[in-house]
């Protein structure tokens, strides 16, 4: 629904990063509808405008900072774009770095990895897009970061998040949690209704140390 805030686990292979690249239409699949249309229906132009994908691997060009921002909108003003980087907690970092005009060198060299992860969730904000899927783009970033950015995104009410990822802590508060296990859906449930009923997020909360209550169980 409009604002909701979906979560994405399982272990590795289970289809994750695959159901990302179906919800893109990288693979063809009739059975997927958005607003009531098969998702196949849609041409480029618009779906693209719909749905947006921010990738655990940051796509960054040789280029000013703003450059790289304008991919998303070349129209949005400096106002627009200070305010994407706020919302991602990059303003602090860019503003010690020239600002707007901050040299990126090409695939973002000379930023490290959680920099350049929060320039790419920038980036898919400033798309205002109606689905947005974080393939992961939490990765790189410490804990802090991570919930700040997601407190942050969990208030855009007009877009529905699909936040894919192998931390738990990172999905804790998704209004449901879909678990993947070998391709299929091995339960859809908020947190404490999946840690009693579904073996295998209960056996990844283990393995990460989170209890029902979504804290340390050590």
């Amino acid at each position: 629904q409009a604002g909701e805030t979906i979560g994405v686990i399982g272990g590795t292979g289970s289809g994750k990063s695959t159901l990302a690249s179906i919800l893109m239409r990288s693979y063809p699949c009739d059975q997927i509808t958005i607003f009531g249309q098969p998702i196949a229906s849609y041409d480029p132009s618009t779906f693209a405008s719909l749905v947006t994908l921010i990738p655990q691997k940051s796509e960054l060009f040789s280029g000013t900072l703003k450059e790289n921002l304008h991919v998303a909108d070349a129209s949005a003003n400096d106002d627009a774009l200070w305010s994407v980087l706020q919302k991602a907690q990059a303003k602090d970092f860019v503003s010690e770095k020239d600002g707007l005009h901050m040299r990126i060198e090409a695939q973002g060299k000379n930023l490290s990895g959680g920099q350049k992860q929060r320039i790419c969730i920038a980036r898919g904000l400033l798309r205002k897009s109606r689905i947005l899927i974080f393939d992961d783009a939490f990765s790189a970033l410490d804990f802090q970061t991570d919930a700040q950015i997601r407190n942050v995104i969990a208030k855009e009410s007009d877009c529905t998040k699909i936040l894919i990822s192998q931390r738990v802590a990172t999905l804790l508060n998704c209004d449901r949690i879909l678990v993947l296990d070998d391709g299929a859906v091995a339960g859809f449930a908020p947190h404490k209704e999946l840690f009693d009923s579904c073996v295998t997020y209960r056996e990844i909360c283990v393995s990460q140390a989170i209890g029902r209550q979504g804290v340390s169980a050590c």
